[in-house]
């Protein structure tokens, strides 16, 4: 919380040319990085941000690929990354985590969303209605284990996210 910038490394691990990209948000759309990532490449990022004028120091690097191919999906569900195109920005960090993490959903419009998370069954073991552009603790009481959380939007927006709970 607090931050004005951040900026993303992105290692290109073939070739090992190295890209910054900065934003004002904690959300990098792949598809907006200049040069265009590629596919059948595998990539390094990390990420550090700037809270009051002050540079912190990148985060631990994690690998991401692409594969050639279409995206499928159904017509009302989108993942994270589509949110942002409609004002949105769905994010749980740190993921996966040990105690608790945080979920915050960035909007230009102050609205509620409804928040469900899910076991790996497909039982809801959480649900509740959360106001957007505020940060939420959760996650503490569940098991060690992977869960799905579902977002719907006051719009009919659905976004789904898989969340890690380590101990």
């Amino acid at each position: 919380n607090g931050a004005t910038l951040y900026e993303f490394e992105i290692t290109d691990l073939t070739t090992n040319a190295v890209n910054v990209q900065s934003r004002p948000t904690m959300a990098l759309v792949f598809n907006t990085v200049v040069p265009a990532m590629q596919n059948n490449r595998q990539y390094s990022i990390r990420v550090r941000a700037t809270i009051s004028g002050v540079v912190g120091t990148y985060g631990s690097a994690c690998t991401i690929g692409f594969v050639s191919g279409s995206k499928e999906e159904a017509d009302s569900e989108l993942n994270a990354s589509d949110l942002i195109n409609s004002n949105l920005n769905f994010m749980v960090y740190p993921n996966p985590f040990n105690f608790q993490t945080s979920l915050f959903i960035e909007s230009l419009n102050n609205e509620k969303v409804q928040v469900q998370i899910y076991d790996m069954v497909g039982n809801i073991i959480w649900t509740q209605q959360i106001n957007t552009n505020e940060n939420i603790m959760i996650g503490n009481d569940l098991a060690a284990g992977n869960y799905i959380i579902k977002m719907i939007s006051e719009s009919g927006l659905q976004a789904f996210q898989r969340m890690v709970k380590t101990n």
